[in-house]
This record gives C-alpha cells, structure tokens and sequence, in this order.
C-alpha cells in the first residue's frame, strides 16, 4: 500500500511527533541550587559584587532625583496655591470693605 505524500511528510519528520531530544534539560538529579552554586564558583565575585553595588547605588540616584524633582514641582504648586489664595482673601477683604475692583467704574 503506498501513503501519500502528506503523510510521508509527518511520518518522516519531527514536527508533528514531538520526538525532539531534550538533553539539553538538566536531569533531576542535580538541584537548580547546586547549578547556580557552581555557576557562582567559576564567576569573579569581587567584581560582581562591586557591579550590583554600583548598579544599586546609580538606581537609588536615578529615583532621588525624580523625587528631587517632584518635590520641586509640589512645593512650586503649594506656594503659587498659598499666594492664590491670599489673593483671593484679600479681594474678598476689598469688597467687604466696599473698595470694588470694578475697572468700569474707575474711568
């Protein structure tokens, strides 16, 4: 009996069998913590000390002047509210006072 030619094509292949060799996949018996224990070991540790010290130390600069920078812009907001409303105050003192800010009335 001859297959056709699309099922040649799955039976030959890998693509539709999931027959894939996955020996790149740690085996069960070596821990994730003993990969990463030995990876460690044959790393210069000084130096990456030093990179996630430096790393920490520019991320902590990078947050305090955008914090810098905020509080720039709520205390410009606070002070330009305060003198807003000592405007007000004062205009609401005037009218009381019967000293109107009517500019027709001035000409």
């Amino acid at each position: 009996m001859m297959r056709t030619q699309f099922a040649k094509g799955f039976s030959s292949s890998s693509r539709g069998r999931g027959t894939h060799n996955f020996s790149t996949i740690p085996s069960s018996s070596s821990s994730i913590s003993s990969i990463i224990k030995r990876r460690w070991e044959n790393q210069n540790v000084p130096i990456l000390c030093v990179a996630f010290l430096g790393g920490y130390i520019a991320h902590f600069y990078i947050n305090y002047q955008k914090r810098k920078e905020h509080w720039y812009k709520v205390d410009r907001m606070y002070n330009e509210y305060v003198k807003r409303s000592e405007q007000l105050s004062d205009r609401i003192r005037r009218h009381i006072r019967g000293e109107y800010d009517d500019p027709e009335s001035s000409s």
